[in-house]
């Protein structure tokens, strides 16, 4: 979710972040498990910061929910 005081990053800020390439990162768009791109033209997109970070976060929850299980 999108706030006023969100930032938009380029998709290897994002890649960089979230520790994937590119190709990892469109896979994962088109999976639907990452965050979608903002299209802010024809060859211009962005990725919202605090989606990207939130998805990191979920991850590292996930992977803590199963180190938990696995106890």
């Amino acid at each position: 979710m999108r706030t006023e005081t969100d930032e938009l990053i380029d998709i290897e800020q994002a890649c960089r972040m979230a520790g994937l390439s590119r190709t990892q990162a469109w896979r994962k768009v088109k999976a639907g498990t990452f965050p979608q791109p903002i299209r802010l033209g024809t060859r211009c997109t962005r990725y919202s910061l605090q989606e990207v970070s939130e998805w990191i976060r979920r991850c590292l929850r996930e992977r803590a929910d199963v180190a938990e299980v696995s106890r």
